[in-house]
Formats: structure tokens, C-alpha cells, sequence
């Protein structure tokens, strides 16, 4: 799929199945009334820690960097990732829509 058809929503939990169902739904509506375009599929992945999940949404057309990330804003997008994806999207990033991973670090005294 092509990087600019394709918005990225990271959820911080697991909500229960209904949930998604409906979140699903509003996925739908709020796509169509911002942009006109399509939804061909959705696809929910658990995030890599298995604390969360990762929403891929793959549009019919293509849209601006920005209106994606507004979308995802809109669509409950973490808001570290919204803000570093704006950041990077100011700065003239093209490669910005990343699911982040968090790694741990060990802390060694000098």
C-alpha cells in the first residue's frame, strides 16, 4: 500500500471487542465527512509491547501529509506521536508516519 493512502492510529489499550466495533464505525464517518475518500480496509494489529493495538486505514486516494495527520489526530491518534509527527512534518520529513517503538535502556553509573 502506498505510504500517503494509508493513516496510522495508535491506541494505548485494548478496549473490549464492541468497542473496536464501533470505533471501526466512526473510523468510516469521520473519513468520509473530512476528506471524501474512501476506506478500503482496516486492518488492527496489537502493538509490539501487547499493551495496545495499531490501526493501519487504507484510503482509496491519496491525501497531503497534513490532512493524514489530522485524521489521525481527529481519530484519537496518541498525541506524543500526533506532536512528533507534526514536528517532523514541519521540518520537511517525508518518511513521518511511524509507529514508535519504546526500547529499554540500561542506566550504567560512570
Amino acid at each position: 500500500m502506498e505510504e500517503n493512502k494509508t493513516l496510522k492510529v495508535d491506541m494505548d489499550w485494548i478496549p473490549p471487542r464492541n468497542y473496536i466495533l464501533l470505533y471501526k464505525l466512526l473510523i468510516h464517518k469521520v473519513v468520509e465527512w473530512f476528506s471524501k475518500v474512501k476506506i478500503e480496509k482496516i486492518r488492527v494489529y496489537k502493538s509490539r509491547s501487547g499493551e495496545g493495538l495499531h490501526f493501519y486505514i487504507y484510503l482509496d486516494k491519496s491525501l497531503e501529509d497534513e490532512e493524514r495527520l489530522i485524521l489521525q489526530f481527529l481519530l484519537g491518534d496518541d498525541r506524543n506521536r500526533c506532536k512528533l509527527n507534526w514536528q517532523s512534518i514541519q521540518i520537511g520529513m517525508n518518511d513521518w508516519n511511524k509507529f514508535y517503538r519504546y526500547y529499554e535502556y540500561k542506566l550504567v553509573k560512570i
